[in-house]
Protein backbone atom coordinates (compact mmCIF):
# COMPACT_ATOMS: atom_id res chain seq x y z
CA UNK A 1 0.00 0.00 0.00
CA UNK A 2 3.31 2.29 0.27
CA UNK A 3 3.70 1.98 -3.16
CA UNK A 4 0.60 3.50 -4.23
CA UNK A 5 0.22 5.93 -1.59
CA UNK A 6 3.66 7.03 -3.40
CA UNK A 7 2.45 7.64 -6.64
CA UNK A 8 -0.54 9.38 -5.72
CA UNK A 9 1.72 11.68 -3.65
CA UNK A 10 4.13 12.13 -6.27
CA UNK A 11 0.81 12.98 -8.91
CA UNK A 12 -1.01 15.46 -6.22
CA UNK A 13 2.64 17.45 -5.77
CA UNK A 14 3.42 17.39 -9.25
CA UNK A 15 -0.43 18.46 -10.03
CA UNK A 16 -1.01 15.54 -12.47
CA UNK A 17 -4.40 14.67 -12.87
CA UNK A 18 -4.09 12.44 -16.15
CA UNK A 19 -3.04 13.47 -19.86
CA UNK A 20 -6.50 13.37 -21.01
CA UNK A 21 -7.19 15.49 -18.21
CA UNK A 22 -4.82 18.06 -18.72
CA UNK A 23 -5.86 18.60 -22.92
CA UNK A 24 -9.02 18.92 -21.93
CA UNK A 25 -8.43 21.45 -18.68
CA UNK A 26 -6.78 23.49 -21.69
CA UNK A 27 -9.60 23.87 -23.90
CA UNK A 28 -11.98 25.58 -21.00
CA UNK A 29 -12.28 28.49 -19.44
CA UNK A 30 -9.27 29.59 -17.15
CA UNK A 31 -11.33 30.01 -14.40
CA UNK A 32 -13.58 26.96 -14.51
CA UNK A 33 -10.62 24.78 -14.85
CA UNK A 34 -8.92 26.39 -11.66
CA UNK A 35 -12.45 25.26 -9.88
CA UNK A 36 -11.75 21.43 -11.19
CA UNK A 37 -7.94 21.42 -10.42
CA UNK A 38 -9.17 22.54 -7.28
CA UNK A 39 -11.42 19.67 -6.93
CA UNK A 40 -8.64 17.19 -8.01
CA UNK A 41 -6.46 17.90 -5.06
CA UNK A 42 -8.93 17.83 -2.70
CA UNK A 43 -9.63 14.41 -3.81
CA UNK A 44 -5.62 13.85 -3.78
CA UNK A 45 -5.83 14.90 0.04
CA UNK A 46 -8.50 12.71 1.10
CA UNK A 47 -7.43 9.83 -0.76
CA UNK A 48 -4.11 9.88 1.01
CA UNK A 49 -5.22 10.78 4.23
CA UNK A 50 -7.54 7.01 3.97
CA UNK A 51 -4.80 5.44 2.86
CA UNK A 52 -2.79 6.95 5.54
CA UNK A 53 -5.03 6.41 8.14
CA UNK A 54 -6.38 2.74 7.22
CA UNK A 55 -3.16 1.19 5.45
CA UNK A 56 -0.60 1.92 7.70
CA UNK A 57 0.53 -0.91 9.88
CA UNK A 58 2.34 1.34 12.89
CA UNK A 59 -1.15 3.04 13.02
CA UNK A 60 -2.98 0.14 13.63
CA UNK A 61 -4.36 -0.68 17.13
CA UNK A 62 -1.92 -1.66 19.35
CA UNK A 63 -2.05 -4.56 21.89
CA UNK A 64 -5.38 -6.47 20.56
CA UNK A 65 -4.39 -9.40 22.35
CA UNK A 66 -6.02 -8.75 25.56
CA UNK A 67 -9.15 -7.94 23.75
CA UNK A 68 -9.30 -12.10 21.92
CA UNK A 69 -9.65 -12.75 26.09
CA UNK A 70 -7.38 -15.72 25.86
CA UNK A 71 -6.61 -15.40 29.57
CA UNK A 72 -8.24 -14.04 32.75
CA UNK A 73 -6.10 -11.10 33.16
CA UNK A 74 -6.22 -7.84 31.56
CA UNK A 75 -3.87 -5.81 32.08
CA UNK A 76 -4.90 -1.84 32.39
CA UNK A 77 -1.56 -0.79 29.75
CA UNK A 78 -2.55 -2.58 27.08
CA UNK A 79 -5.96 -1.68 27.52
CA UNK A 80 -5.13 2.15 27.92
CA UNK A 81 -2.68 1.55 24.38
CA UNK A 82 -5.48 0.67 22.72
CA UNK A 83 -7.41 3.15 24.08
CA UNK A 84 -5.33 5.66 23.02
CA UNK A 85 -5.35 4.74 19.59
CA UNK A 86 -8.85 4.32 19.24
CA UNK A 87 -10.68 7.14 21.48
CA UNK A 88 -7.56 9.37 23.11
CA UNK A 89 -10.81 10.50 25.57
CA UNK A 90 -11.73 6.96 26.67
CA UNK A 91 -7.32 6.95 27.45
CA UNK A 92 -7.63 9.81 29.69
CA UNK A 93 -11.09 8.73 31.54
CA UNK A 94 -10.11 7.79 34.92
CA UNK A 95 -12.92 5.35 35.31
CA UNK A 96 -11.20 3.22 32.54
CA UNK A 97 -8.92 1.75 35.42
CA UNK A 98 -12.04 1.01 37.44
CA UNK A 99 -13.53 -1.06 34.68
CA UNK A 100 -10.07 -2.65 34.07
CA UNK A 101 -9.72 -3.78 37.56
CA UNK A 102 -13.60 -4.56 37.44
CA UNK A 103 -13.33 -6.89 34.23
CA UNK A 104 -10.51 -8.94 36.05
CA UNK A 105 -12.01 -9.88 38.27
CA UNK A 106 -15.28 -10.77 36.26
CA UNK A 107 -12.95 -12.84 34.37
CA UNK A 108 -12.31 -15.08 37.23
CA UNK A 109 -15.90 -16.00 37.62
CA UNK A 110 -16.74 -17.02 34.60
CA UNK A 111 -17.26 -20.62 34.31
CA UNK A 112 -14.59 -22.74 32.02
CA UNK A 113 -16.94 -24.10 29.78
CA UNK A 114 -18.16 -19.99 28.70
CA UNK A 115 -14.71 -19.06 29.10
CA UNK A 116 -13.07 -21.61 26.61
CA UNK A 117 -15.80 -20.10 24.11
CA UNK A 118 -14.49 -17.71 21.37
CA UNK A 119 -13.84 -14.06 21.93
CA UNK A 120 -17.48 -12.78 20.23
CA UNK A 121 -19.22 -14.95 22.68
CA UNK A 122 -17.15 -14.02 25.71
CA UNK A 123 -17.97 -10.69 25.14
CA UNK A 124 -21.08 -10.66 24.35
CA UNK A 125 -21.81 -12.64 27.29
CA UNK A 126 -19.80 -10.26 29.44
CA UNK A 127 -21.16 -7.34 28.45
CA UNK A 128 -25.32 -8.82 28.54
CA UNK A 129 -24.62 -9.53 32.23
CA UNK A 130 -22.70 -6.76 33.07
CA UNK A 131 -23.59 -2.99 32.11
CA UNK A 132 -20.65 -1.64 34.85
CA UNK A 133 -18.08 -1.35 31.80
CA UNK A 134 -19.46 1.34 29.52
CA UNK A 135 -15.81 2.50 28.84
CA UNK A 136 -13.90 -1.31 27.52
CA UNK A 137 -18.18 -1.81 26.01
CA UNK A 138 -17.18 1.45 23.36
CA UNK A 139 -13.65 0.09 22.53
CA UNK A 140 -14.98 -3.74 22.12
CA UNK A 141 -17.25 -2.42 19.80
CA UNK A 142 -15.20 -0.11 17.67
CA UNK A 143 -12.52 -3.11 17.25
CA UNK A 144 -15.29 -5.97 16.37
CA UNK A 145 -17.07 -3.64 14.02
CA UNK A 146 -13.68 -3.23 11.65
CA UNK A 147 -14.12 -5.31 8.62
CA UNK A 148 -11.50 -8.19 8.57
CA UNK A 149 -11.07 -8.01 4.90
CA UNK A 150 -12.26 -6.47 2.14
CA UNK A 151 -13.01 -9.43 -0.29
CA UNK A 152 -16.42 -9.14 -0.64
CA UNK A 153 -16.21 -5.00 -2.08
CA UNK A 154 -13.37 -6.77 -4.02
CA UNK A 155 -15.78 -9.04 -5.69
CA UNK A 156 -18.43 -7.32 -6.32
CA UNK A 157 -16.14 -4.83 -7.98
CA UNK A 158 -15.04 -8.06 -9.99
CA UNK A 159 -18.33 -8.90 -10.94
CA UNK A 160 -19.45 -4.94 -11.77
CA UNK A 161 -16.05 -4.70 -13.77
CA UNK A 162 -16.39 -8.28 -15.69
CA UNK A 163 -20.09 -7.65 -16.98
CA UNK A 164 -19.10 -4.08 -18.25
CA UNK A 165 -21.37 -2.06 -15.59
CA UNK A 166 -18.15 -0.17 -14.27
CA UNK A 167 -17.78 1.22 -17.44
CA UNK A 168 -21.26 1.93 -18.02
CA UNK A 169 -21.92 3.84 -14.91
CA UNK A 170 -18.24 5.95 -15.37
CA UNK A 171 -19.86 7.19 -18.55
CA UNK A 172 -23.02 7.96 -16.78
CA UNK A 173 -20.66 10.06 -14.41
CA UNK A 174 -19.07 11.56 -16.88
CA UNK A 175 -22.27 12.62 -18.34
CA UNK A 176 -23.81 13.77 -15.39
CA UNK A 177 -20.86 16.02 -14.38
CA UNK A 178 -20.54 17.25 -18.27
CA UNK A 179 -24.25 18.87 -17.93
CA UNK A 180 -23.65 19.63 -14.24
CA UNK A 181 -20.37 21.59 -15.49
CA UNK A 182 -21.69 22.56 -19.07
CA UNK A 183 -22.41 26.53 -18.36
CA UNK A 184 -17.90 26.47 -17.94
CA UNK A 185 -16.99 23.52 -20.27
CA UNK A 186 -18.87 24.40 -23.67
CA UNK A 187 -18.69 21.11 -24.65
CA UNK A 188 -22.08 18.81 -24.54
CA UNK A 189 -22.28 14.96 -23.33
CA UNK A 190 -21.50 13.58 -26.44
CA UNK A 191 -18.19 14.62 -26.72
CA UNK A 192 -17.22 13.79 -23.32
CA UNK A 193 -18.90 10.23 -23.73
Amino acid sequence: MICIFDSILKRHISEFYGAKTAELLKGIDKDCAEVLKSSFKEFYEVTLEYIDKWYRPEKHPADVAWILLRNRKVKYEGVKKMAKQIDPRVEMADELFDEVSGLSGILQNIPDETFNDGPETKWMTLLSENDSLPLIYKLVSIVFSIPVSNAFVERVFSLVRRKGIFSDLLTFHLCVVSKTLSFCLQITCIQVC
